[in-house]
């Protein structure tokens, strides 16, 4: 079809027992510039994305989530 997953903008879990029930994603023409750039995050991007995944850190302390 020409297009690649570019990003995973949000991820919902059932309350239940945390498994994944939903996905969210940006998807880009193979063609397109930003599949092909090698910038890095800025640190408020790092910081950004790690607080995204907090939820499924805490789902594996509790041991919800393998």
């Amino acid at each position: 079809m020409g297009f690649l997953i570019y990003d995973i903008v949000d991820l919902v879990h059932r309350q239940t027992d945390g498994a994944l029930r939903k996905i969210d994603l940006v998807f880009l023409r193979k063609e397109n510039p930003l599949l092909h750039s090698n910038e890095i995050l800025s640190p408020a991007e790092y910081e950004g994305y790690n607080s995204k995944f907090a939820h499924w850190n805490e789902l594996r302390a509790k041991g919800k989530m393998k």
